[in-house]
């Protein structure tokens, strides 16, 4: 097996000497290799993915980073996003290369999430998405922070009227490609009468973004389980919640309309 990290680290502890790593690594157990020469800035995302056609086998890597090193090819300006491919090889062995993740053009900004939806039945690359601080991919502007990359190879947004800065995805059944989508963050929404609410907390089924109440909070960490949706942050109850109910303390489940 193989253990793949990224981080703000440089270097791994070794009897002889520091091995640089790049923010990026991975692990087989006993050694940690680097990817190539890593990125030049800090990671905080990384997805298994099969790669731009499907056909691949890799980590997608998101973070504060301009640039992609390998030892035996040309540095790539990646914009926070970019693909370790290891098709064909150990994944242990610390052996591949960088690739763009969509081998198109890169965001402008920095990648804070990423969640890799199913493969689709008619075949091609798996629904990447892709959340952070961001406004462009590819050179088009106004994705607000999410944007998906699909399986004919373009980026797209995931529906209409959703902004602000992305820190956390999580898919649910179908997710991705439009499917049930759940994001957290700082998140503005503009609805069909152009009215704008702002929260914590979205969701997309497919056809249109909803907020769901807002907790005191930040949320980091999301997971759809079935038809709840479980959250964790720096938040102790939902806006609103009366003072006599216990406080969530940083982890709540939404289901059936609320927080508990």
């Amino acid at each position: 097996g193989a253990l793949f990290v990224g981080g703000s680290f440089t270097a791994a502890a070794s009897p002889v000497r520091p091995a640089p790593l790049g923010h990026v690594a991975v692990w087989d157990g006993t050694v940690a290799r680097g990817l190539g020469g890593g990125v030049d800035g800090d990671v905080y995302a990384l997805a298994p993915w099969a790669g731009p056609d499907g056909n691949g086998f890799g980590v997608v890597v998101g973070g504060a980073f301009t640039t992609a090193f390998a030892p035996s090819t040309p540095a790539l300006r990646c914009g926070g996003l970019a693909w370790w491919n290891i098709t064909g090889s150990d994944p242990a062995a610390g052996l591949g290369g960088w690739a763009m993740a969509g081998m198109i053009g890169p965001l402008d900004g920095v990648v804070w999430a990423m969640a890799v939806g199913p493969r689709p039945a008619g075949g091609g690359a798996q629904p990447l998405l892709v959340g952070g601080h961001f406004d462009s991919a590819n050179g088009a502007t106004g994705y607000g922070g999410l944007a998906q990359y699909l399986a004919n190879g373009s980026w797209a947004p995931v529906g209409t009227g959703l902004s602000g800065q992305v820190s956390a995805i999580s898919l649910g059944g179908g997710g991705g490609a439009g499917g049930a989508v759940y994001v957290a963050g700082d998140l503005r929404l503009v609805g069909p009468d152009g009215g704008a609410a702002r929260g914590g907390v979205a969701g997309f089924d497919g056809a249109q973004w909803s907020l769901l109440p807002a907790l005191d909070g930040p949320v980091h960490s999301l997971a759809v389980v079935g038809d709840a949706v479980l959250a964790a942050g720096a938040f102790r109850k939902a806006v609103g919640q009366p003072a006599s109910l216990l406080a969530l303390g940083g982890v709540a489940r939404f289901y059936g309309g609320g927080w508990a």
